[in-house]
């Protein structure tokens, strides 16, 4: 199965690098990667690497994963899933909160992330921090809320349109 129920929990590092890597794996351009893998072909082809166009603008247009009867947590999905997108090489995602309120600070933290020039590290980092505080129970915020400073809280964002 490909998806795990952990309703209401937080995840462990395995679990998040093993969400990172369904969500990468399903982003990754395969066009690009094509050798790496040995397609089903006929053996007497000639053409042992069919030629595959690649537009590289093409972006990701996702959603809440898993945070339905899964009951993934859809404030760190979608991090993973920004984080997964940009390690494939996507240059932007198209994100549906499908009006879930706890993203409805989801631009702002974008914005924010993107303003002080975090890499995929820093925020996968952070992730990784946020992830262990909730296990021990040493925060009870929302992940968005818990990576904002206090004083951005009440400036005003474009949030993302569904």
């Amino acid at each position: 199965y490909s998806c795990i129920c952990f309703p209401n929990s937080f995840s462990s590092v395995l679990h998040l690098c093993r969400e990172v890597n369904k969500a990468f794996v399903g982003f990754l351009d395969q066009s690009k990667h094509q050798f790496d893998v040995k397609p089903f072909q006929d053996s007497n082809s000639k053409d042992n690497h069919p030629s595959v166009n690649s537009v590289d603008c093409i972006g990701v247009s996702t959603g809440n994963w898993g945070c339905g009867a899964f009951g993934g947590n859809p404030e760190i999905k979608s991090m993973i899933q920004w984080l997964a997108a940009s390690q494939a090489h996507r240059p932007f995602v198209n994100y549906y909160t499908f009006e879930d309120g706890s993203l409805r600070r989801l631009e702002e933290v974008i914005q924010w992330v993107l303003r002080h020039g975090w890499t995929v590290g820093e925020l996968w980092h952070m992730i990784v921090e946020y992830s262990s505080q909730r296990l021990k129970r040493e925060t009870f915020d929302g992940f968005l809320t818990w990576l904002l400073p206090e004083d951005n809280a009440n400036n005003d964002a474009d949030y993302m349109c569904e």
